[in-house]
């Protein structure tokens, strides 16, 4: 079950309560005041997910640089009196706090449960004040702003004026190179109820709004608030706490009430009945959903002193998010000092090739200029599977404080044997002399060497798993293509599709690899696969499919087929989500002759423009034999059309095995599909008559199948 929550509060003990909104309100009510917040934050959600499963669950926890993330921290200090206008050791205090839980060098990790240690985890990140502002000035980090509200009031719709100057509060910075924290006196009465129940922080989840990103925490339990009348219990875990929420984590029962049936989304925190509001239980607590609950975690309401851990789980998806949604900070200069280093490269990204390495290796580094002088030389040193290969010099140039992107040689790997090897470049030396910082200098990524490659005939059909056979390429690891049986041409159950009716992201491109196959041998090699497709909009959009193809691995991609608009549909327009029925697939066929040769590779790429779902099913790659027009791997014995070239009438001639169905598409040169049809056909000798008249003149290919044979044949209309 899934809980997107927008407001997020914590809990401490209190005499009075802190209290939270309701969640699932919440983010429903944010999403009406502005469309789109839900989608986003789902979208964000499940971007970390994908990450999370391709880099980190295959046990490569580290994925690429695996050196610390540094997040610069602007901290507006909202304050009408004195007592809320907290001092800087409080900023200070709390950011410590943030840097011990986060990497997990708390001083009370001795009191994570046996049982539990070794679910516990750190993340390499690091909170420091921003030195930087956005303009390049030099800053505290801490921004402190007079106002005229008691308090930041939820219930009279000022919960968030503490973001915008222009309601009592201050603008945030840049949420692509900032983490903004607000500091101020939030309500005090929820519900104006006369209880007393604190709002004592909410945070915005990654996807959420750029204006209001961030978290805000209630000056009275932000840092190590002491002496009177802050609560000697609160120690800066309730920022510890949001923190978590603005990088991806849920409540750890799952905002469900004490209903044991919600969950947080993560698989190693055990299932809760309701949070450990102001408690510190004993381990183990049974509370009915689960033998031992992980109240010691700090996404629970259990007070500061209780809490001492985040899970590996928990980790996973917060390094997911600092990956994908809020990767931007990762290259930030808010922690960058004004005074700089003559010389400081930083190695900030490989960018690896998305295609198949058969015997060599290749790609791109993006290198930033945090020095004062400009870059106008680099020597590289390129790492393959352990083994120093080459150094690399590179000139140029790359101003202080800018990004590069520059292209690697390309490398022989053929000695290796085929599986994944590790990719590693460093940063030797900056304009022939030693770089000043040398700590960001290395990069490191997997590569998957693959020398194999199928026979022909190939078929895929996708009824068996794909994994570790389509390779799929997904670069804003968003929805792709992927495995389904929501739709399927006959006789199998699965087949292979792109969620455009629900995608989330325009002009995207994905992409999937069959492996290679060896075309030396064959005769006239052909690429059928069977397409549906359907339109949302009359005019003006389409999402598009193309076909290439590699001649040989490594080497140039053909563009061989596209289509979109009604070009591509099978099917009539529809503003429901696709799914084809039988009759509403088309066979295409792609002629390969010029490319045989070994390790030729087809990929399929999908383009999106916000309209349906788009099937593919049963890839065939075959030989054919070919005799004047007549593409054959029917023989010409058993299936044949003649007069050819026809006028009015084409005859077809099919000599079956057995009584069957039979099923034919007849397409025009453009692969526009202009006929299809189902017949029964008897054990023996049949003709089936086309009806011409009307045709325009030209080459047409007739495709024809029934459950065990396939063939083509090409005829002229004059």
């Amino acid at each position: 079950m899934r809980y997107f929550v927008v407001l997020l509060c914590f809990l401490v003990q209190f005499s009075s309560f802190g209290q939270c909104g309701s969640t699932l309100q919440d983010i429903e009510m944010k999403d009406r005041e502005s469309p789109g917040y839900k989608k986003g934050v789902e979208t964000a959600i499940e971007i970390a997910k994908k990450y999370e499963q391709r880099n980190l669950l295959s046990g490569n926890f580290e994925r690429g640089n695996g050196d610390t993330i540094i997040i610069p921290v602007v901290v507006h200090i909202v304050y009408k009196t004195p007592e809320q206008n907290v001092s800087i050791d409080r900023v200070t205090e709390q950011l410590e706090v943030l840097n011990r839980d986060f990497a997990r060098l708390n001083a009370d990790t001795n009191k994570t449960p046996s049982s539990f240690k070794s679910k516990a985890s750190g993340l390499p990140i690091k909170f420091c004040l921003a030195v930087r502002d956005p303009d390049g000035n030099a800053t505290t980090g801490v921004l402190r702003i007079a106002t005229t509200r008691t308090e930041f009031d939820r219930d009279n719709g000022f919960g968030e004026s503490m973001k915008y100057t222009a309601q009592g509060g201050s603008d945030a910075w840049p949420r692509d190179d900032y983490f903004n924290i607000w500091v101020c006196n939030l309500d005090d009465d929820i519900g104006n109820t006369g209880s007393g129940n604190i709002l004592l922080g909410f945070a915005q989840f990654p996807g959420g709004i750029a204006a209001t990103d961030g978290v805000a925490i209630d000056y009275k339990v932000f840092g190590k608030p002491n002496p009177a009348p802050f609560p000697t219990s609160s120690s800066g875990r309730t920022t510890t706490h949001e923190v978590g929420h603005w990088l991806g984590l849920f409540h750890i029962w799952g905002d469900d009430g004490t209903a044991c049936s919600g969950s947080d989304q993560i698989d190693d925190t055990p299932n809760q009945a309701g949070n450990n509001s102001g408690a510190c239980r004993v381990h183990p607590y049974n509370d009915g959903c689960s033998s031992a609950v992980m109240f010691m975690n700090y996404m629970d309401y259990s007070t500061d002193a209780c809490m001492n851990m985040f899970s590996v789980g928990q980790c996973a998806r917060m390094t997911s998010v600092l990956n994908t949604t809020r990767k931007p900070l990762k290259s930030s200069l808010g922690c960058l000092t004004t005074n700089l280093p003559t010389r400081d490269a930083v190695l900030l990204e490989i960018i690896e090739p998305t295609e198949r390495s058969c015997s060599n290796a290749s790609a791109s580094i993006v290198i930033q200029n945090l020095g004062l002088d400009e870059i106008t030389s680099l020597t590289l040193q390129i790492t393959i599977g352990g083994t120093i290969v080459r150094n690399e010099d590179w000139s140029g140039s790359i101003p202080s404080l800018s990004k590069k992107t520059i292209a690697l040689p390309v490398t022989d790997i053929s000695s290796l044997s085929d599986g994944v090897h590790t990719y590693q470049v460093e940063v030797i030396n900056v304009n022939e002399a030693d770089d000043a910082n040398t700590e960001n200098n290395l990069y490191t990524i997997n590569i998957d060497l693959d020398n194999s490659s199928e026979a022909i005939p190939y078929a895929e059909s996708f009824e068996a798993p794909i994994e570790g056979i389509i390779k799929i390429i997904n670069p804003d690891l968003d929805k792709t293509w992927e495995r389904t049986n929501k739709a399927r041409k006959l006789p199998g159950t699965y087949s292979m599709y792109m969620n455009y009716f629900n995608y989330p992201n325009n002009e995207q491109q994905d992409e999937f690899l069959l492996p290679a196959v060896d075309l030396r041998n064959s005769g006239h090699p052909f690429l059928y696969f069977d397409v549906a497709y359907a339109l949302q909009s009359a005019t003006g959009f389409s999402d598009t499919l193309e076909v290439y193809v590699q001649d040989e691995c490594e080497g140039t991609w053909n563009l061989l087929y596209k289509k979109f608009d009604n070009n591509l549909t099978t099917a009539p327009l529809t503003t429901a989500e696709f799914r084809p029925t039988q009759a509403q697939w088309r066979r295409d066929s792609i002629d390969l002759s010029a490319f045989q040769k070994e390790r030729v590779t087809i990929k399929y790429v999908g383009k999106c423009d916000y309209e349906n779902n788009l099937y593919i099913d049963n890839i065939n790659i075959k030989s054919n034999t070919v005799t004047g027009l007549n593409l054959n791997y029917l023989d010409e014995d058993n299936f044949n059309v003649y007069p050819n070239p026809a006028h009015n009438q084409l005859k077809v001639f099919y000599q079956s095995n057995y009584t069957s169905k039979a099923y034919y598409e007849v397409l025009d040169a453009t692969g526009k599909i202009i006929q299809v049809g189902t017949m029964n056909v008897e054990k023996g000798d049949n003709i089936v008559k086309l009806d011409l008249n009307g045709w325009a003149k030209g080459v047409y290919v007739l495709t024809w199948r029934d459950s065990n044979s396939f063939g083509t044949r090409r005829f002229v209309v004059e």
